[in-house]
C-alpha cells in the first residue's frame, strides 16, 4: 500500500516538474520575443531614411483649365458647345384658287373648257397646254381636268370646278351671269343631244318673238368666250359678218351646228 502511495507521489512530482519546465520555457520565449521587438523598434527609430522622390512639375496648358472655365461659378452661362441657330424654312406657298368651269366645248376629239379666273371673272375657252392665270391646263378628258402649278400637279373633276350652290364670283362686264348650281344661263355645250338643241332653239325663238327682233342675219344670245348662238330662221350663208361676229356652220354627229364667232 505504501509503495503505491510513493509511486503516485513520485508521478505527481514528475508531472509538476514537467509543467514547470514548460512554463519556464514559454516565459523565456515570450521575453526573448519582446526583447527582439524592442530592439527592432529602436533600430528603426534611429535609422535615417532618405526623402521620397519628388515628381517633376508639369508645365501648365490651356486645356488643363477647360473644366475650370466651364464650371466657373461666377459665369454660369459659359458653354463650350456653340449653338448655331438656323432659321426655320418658310411656310409652303398656298395654292391659288382654281378657275371656275362654265362650260365644255367639243369639236370631235378637241375639247375646250370655258373657264374664268376668280379674280377677274373673264370667261374664255382654253385647250390643253394653255395657261389659265397662274395655272397651266395640262390635259382634259371626258370628266377630269389636270392643272399644273409650279411643281405641283392638281387633278380635279369637272363637277368640282363648277360653282357651288350659293357661291358667286365677280363676272366681267359683257359676260354671262352665273346661274345657281354652277353654270351660266347662256352657255351651250357643243355635242349635246338633239332634244337639248331643239329646246334651246325653241327658247331662243320665243325670246326673239317677244322682243320683236326682225333682223335674222345677226348673232343671237351670248354663249361666253366670244361665241353667240344662231337665231331661228337665220338663212345667211357661212362667213357672214355682223356686229363684229362671223357666222360658222359645222357638221357634227347630230347634224349642222351653227354659231357666231367673234372676229379677232
Amino acid at each position: 500500500m505504501k509503495q503505491r502511495i510513493l509511486a503516485l507521489n513520485f508521478a505527481l512530482l514528475v508531472l509538476i516538474g514537467t509543467a514547470g519546465w514548460q512554463l519556464k520555457a514559454s516565459w523565456d520565449e515570450a521575453a526573448d520575443r519582446q526583447r527582439r521587438v524592442f530592439e527592432n523598434a529602436m533600430q528603426a527609430r534611429n535609422r535615417v531614411l532618405a526623402p521620397p522622390a519628388v515628381e517633376p512639375v508639369k508645365a501648365a496648358s490651356a486645356a488643363g483649365y477647360e473644366q475650370v472655365a466651364q464650371q466657373m461659378l461666377f459665369s454660369r452661362d459659359r458653354n463650350p458647345n456653340v449653338v448655331i441657330e438656323v432659321a426655320p424654312p418658310p411656310p409652303p406657298k398656298p395654292v391659288p384658287d382654281l378657275p371656275v368651269l362654265f362650260g365644255v366645248m367639243k369639236f370631235g376629239d378637241d375639247i375646250s373648257l370655258i373657264l374664268a379666273e376668280r379674280q377677274s371673272g373673264t370667261q374664255k375657252a382654253y385647250r390643253a397646254g394653255q395657261a389659265v392665270g397662274p395655272f397651266q391646263l395640262a390635259s382634259v378628258s371626258g370628266d377630269k381636268a389636270v392643272f399644273k402649278w409650279e411643281d405641283k400637279t392638281i387633278e380635279k373633276s369637272l363637277d368640282e370646278l363648277k360653282l357651288k350652290p350659293g357661291e358667286k364670283i365677280q363676272v366681267a362686264e359683257g359676260q354671262a351671269p352665273e346661274r345657281p348650281g354652277g353654270a351660266p344661263a347662256n352657255v351651250n355645250v357643243f355635242g349635246a343631244s338633239r332634244a337639248q338643241m331643239e329646246a334651246k332653239q325653241q327658247q331662243e325663238a320665243a325670246q326673239q318673238q317677244s322682243s320683236g327682233m326682225q333682223d335674222k342675219a345677226a348673232p343671237g344670245a351670248d354663249m361666253g368666250a366670244g361665241f353667240r348662238t344662231c337665231q331661228v330662221g337665220d338663212t345667211s350663208p357661212t362667213g357672214t359678218v355682223a356686229n363684229g361676229f362671223r357666222k360658222v356652220v359645222t357638221r357634227g354627229l347630230f347634224g349642222p351646228q351653227c354659231r357666231w364667232e367673234q372676229v379677232r
